[in-house]
């Protein structure tokens, strides 16, 4: 039982590193997506300031339209104030002159803000179109060294499973199957572990010195009364 024990420690060596590759063959793709999603809500970060952009100026040709318009009207008034000959008349015109030049102030006013907004905004997309254009190029980097490390991880599994398989060979099927089991239930995927200190090093649960008596005779296959999985001792404890 002590060959077997000694040879289940070797597939469990085995089986530890291909289940790290596995885990990183199947974490590396999701890595990549989760920066594909960062990079197209950059994108769409970068459509609303452009689409903000846009929306300002057209607010500002609106704006001139107006200021212009009110200008033409401000000029037209102004010469009808030669043609009037009663004061009511002309104190309306000149009424209503300088009501028009006040809200031309406003509108003044609120396209120079807008001119400051545009221009804020215009640096804005310039650097998220930067920003989008730096993760585009990080992003195809990364995508190549995935795949080569992916190619490289198939290669090491397949390889590791070659090698588990001349081990496996060397186990007795019974033995094998308790193996399995276990691991298939452990969330740190060890189903052999010693005993150190009168402990369990699965679940670090104090074992029986009959239970450790027991492993070291190394007659049959003892496992953990806590954590159920194979123990075996060090031959210098």
């Amino acid at each position: 039982m002590k060959d077997q024990i000694k040879t289940l420690k070797q597939l469990q060596d085995i089986d530890v590193r291909i289940f790290a590759f596995k885990d990183e063959e199947q974490r590396l793709p999701e890595e990549l997506k989760q920066e594909l999603q960062a990079l197209e809500d950059c994108k769409s970060v970068l459509a609303q300031i452009e689409a903000d952009l846009k929306d300002m100026q057209v607010s500002h040709k609106e704006k001139e339209v107006v200021l212009l318009t009110k200008e033409e009207h401000i000029k037209k008034l102004q010469g009808q104030l030669y043609q009037v000959k009663k004061n009511d008349e002309y104190r309306a015109l000149e009424n209503e002159i300088a009501s028009t030049k006040a809200d031309n102030s406003i509108i003044e006013e609120e396209i120079l803000k807008l001119l400051d907004s545009t221009d804020e905004k215009k640096q804005e997309a310039q650097l998220k179109r930067q920003d989008v254009l730096d993760a585009e190029t990080e992003l195809t980097a990364k995508e190549a060294k995935v795949k080569e490390r992916v190619t490289q991880l198939g290669l090491e599994i397949e390889s590791l499973g070659q090698e588990r398989s001349k081990i496996a060979a060397n186990i007795n099927k019974e033995i094998i199957d308790v193996y399995e089991r276990i691991i298939q239930s452990k969330k740190d995927q060890l189903a052999v572990v010693r005993i150190k200190d009168s402990a369990c090093q699965g679940c670090f649960m104090h074992i029986r010195p009959q239970l450790i008596n027991e492993v070291k005779l190394g007659k049959d296959l003892i496992l953990c009364e806590s954590c159920a999985r194979i123990l075996y001792i060090d031959e210098k404890q």
